[in-house]
């Protein structure tokens, strides 16, 4: 049987291979230097599936090069700085802002590499605490050391003398403090009750428990508030 052989890989699949590797993918030259070291399809043959290199940039999200060969010109540096002001509160994590991104027609994270922009440097134009952590090796820290996060302040104050990423990297991370704890402990309304049932002496005013719960590393009213919605009725469910 005779013909050309063909490639076999889809567009799909292609893309789900180079985007790992989305920092490479500059110049047709230096990726071949990087696809041949690491066993990964060449510029031909992304070329020939997507019609040409530069419509594979494209399709990953990167300006591709105008025919004069000068970078597109659609996104500057200073339109990208405004885009990160303007949309500031969803730049907590690169998955959340491409999700965003692409919802909404905006350039997604790989646009702003291409232009030089590190995710340090967007975090803080954004005004978004960074944090080297990944979620789980924060969700892992504040496992560990969970006796401190009675509140923030306790948890900012154990944080600033250990080094350790501040309540606010937590808050914005993970959508709110509350949501951040509920994801940590996953506490349930009857976890919640057992404990103040366990607590009855000290499970009085709202005052009164926050001092107990405190020193006893236990859930605030705040949280029994957001969960039940009202502290007397979480009193009146303890004797049921």
């Amino acid at each position: 049987m005779t013909g050309k052989r063909k490639n076999s890989r889809s567009p799909d699949m292609l893309l789900r291979i180079t985007k790992p590797h989305i920092q490479h993918v500059t110049t047709v030259k230096e990726w071949d230097e990087y696809a041949r070291a690491n066993d990964l399809p060449t510029s031909r043959i992304l070329g020939h599936t997507f019609g040409s290199w530069n419509e594979f940039k494209e399709s990953l999200g990167i300006p591709a090069k105008s025919r004069e060969g000068s970078p597109n010109k659609v996104y500057d540096q200073k339109k990208l700085i405004n885009i990160i002001k303007e949309h500031s509160d969803f730049f907590t994590s690169k998955s959340v802002w491409n999700e965003y991104a692409r919802k909404n027609q905006l350039p997604v994270y790989e646009v702003f590499y291409y232009h030089k922009f590190k995710w340090k440097d967007i975090q803080e134009i954004a005004g978004v605490p960074y944090s080297a952590y990944t979620d789980e090796e924060l969700l892992q820290l504040a496992n560990e050391y969970k006796e401190y996060l009675t509140s923030r302040e306790e948890w900012d104050e154990f944080a600033k003398e250990n080094g350790y990423p501040k309540s606010v990297t937590f808050h914005r991370r993970f959508g709110g403090w509350f949501k951040f704890k509920k994801r940590l402990f996953g506490r349930t309304k009857e976890d919640l009750l057992k404990i103040a049932r366990e607590h009855e002496h000290a499970f009085t005013t709202k005052k009164e428990w926050d001092e107990y719960s405190q020193a006893h590393h236990l859930p605030k009213s705040q949280e029994y508030y957001r969960t039940f919605g009202n502290w007397n009725k979480v009193k009146s469910l303890i004797h049921t």
